[in-house]
């Protein structure tokens, strides 16, 4: 009776995933759902398991998950540290789709520090002739928008031809990242109008599956084309979409990148009278050099409020800094609280070559 017994458990046990395994399958679900802190907890304990059970393979999968995590929240040390572990340990076990799958992590990082020419260095080495096309299928449009940004338009089409030759990743095409990268391809091109028609098709009729931080990137590449069409009200609504969106996911390099444009769309005198009395109190400390704790403490408000208003002030501004903030707020009390001086900064481009001085102690 026990060996009939037993044998059952030995027969369930075999079909039970290894727990790390397991975790990263989970991590994947959490983050494609935008439940990216869910995501990076577990691919953390998948880590711990893989480590102490010395598994190399189960580690370099749950490195490339952990690292995709905070990749997207912006943690570059993190990310890179986990990249080269994982790449170490996959190049260790002849696990040449784990090596590219690390080094797509690479590309979309440094793809998000608007370094796309290193972006496309990696998305390259990724790409690896062994590598099959569909096996890295998800890279397709980060790659594509690398190229794009590097003004390797030809090539960029021809990856494009080539994800469209193919019936493995022929379907990613239709995809928001696939329509994305598209018309990444389009604006580039000249069809600026065509590109803008191939965003807005698919952004009125967003599919479940599309995790919402491809949403908020496709948003965002319709302002900028918008923008090039001389939109600027609906180039600047589409940014303002597009960074609630990565403000809500934590996805703060793009969130900054998406600010910069937002400045550059708006392009106009900013009013201090734009500034709510809690911005301006909160500009006003920034100003005088106060950390975000000591702002909270100051105005009897949480950190939480002390950074959503350094956002909201940031998008109204077009700036990206406390340095440029507290140069504007200079500016601003020169003016003797009048709602725009004649040396006040439009935005943020009037400011940048003043806040690099003042870094420097100039």
């Amino acid at each position: 009776m026990s060996q009939s017994v037993a044998a059952p458990v030995r027969s369930h046990s075999q079909i039970q995933p290894p727990g790390w395994l397991a975790l990263c399958r989970l991590s994947e679900a959490q983050w494609l759902g935008s439940r990216w802190e869910d995501a990076g907890r577990l691919a953390d304990e998948a880590c711990h398991i893989a480590r102490r059970t010395k598994n190399h393979r189960g580690l370099a999968l749950a490195l490339q998950a952990r690292a995709t995590v905070a990749a997207h929240q912006g943690r570059v040390a993190a990310a890179t540290s986990d990249v080269q572990e994982g790449i170490a340990l996959a190049g260790l076990i002849g696990d040449q789709l784990g090596v590219a799958r690390h080094l797509g992590i690479l590309g979309f990082l440094h793809l998000s520090l608007g370094d796309p020419e290193r972006a496309a260095r990696h998305f390259e080495l990724a790409f690896h002739p062994i590598t099959p096309l569909a096996a890295l299928a998800r890279l397709i449009p980060d790659h594509v928008e690398s190229l794009v940004r590097s003004g390797e338009i030809s090539r960029a089409r021809a990856l494009l031809r080539q994800a469209s030759s193919s019936a493995a990743t022929r379907a990613l095409l239709g995809t928001l990242a696939g329509r994305r990268c598209r018309a990444l391809v389009e604006a580039a091109s000249g069809e600026a109008e065509a590109a803008l028609c191939t965003l807005e098709t698919v952004l009125r009729d967003p599919s479940p599956s599309d995790p919402l931080f491809e949403r908020g990137r496709g948003v965002a590449v319709q302002g900028i084309i918008q923008r090039r069409l001389r939109q600027r009200a609906a180039a600047v609504a589409s940014f303002d979409q597009a960074i609630a969106i990565f403000d809500s996911l934590g996805a703060s390099l793009w969130s900054d990148r998406t600010m910069t444009e937002y400045g550059r769309a708006s392009a106009r005198r900013v009013r201090a009278s734009e500034l709510t009395s809690s911005e301006q109190a909160v500009g006003h400390l920034v100003a005088a050099g106060r950390t975000n704790q000591e702002i909270a403490a100051a105005m009897f408000i949480s950190l939480k409020t002390v950074e959503v208003n350094l956002t909201r002030i940031y998008r109204k501004l077009g700036i990206r800094s406390r340095t440029e903030l507290a140069v504007w707020m200079e500016r601003r009390t020169v003016g003797r609280f009048g709602d725009a001086t004649e040396g006040e900064p439009r935005n943020a481009s009037e400011y940048r070559e003043p806040a690099r001085v003042v870094a420097m102690g100039g």
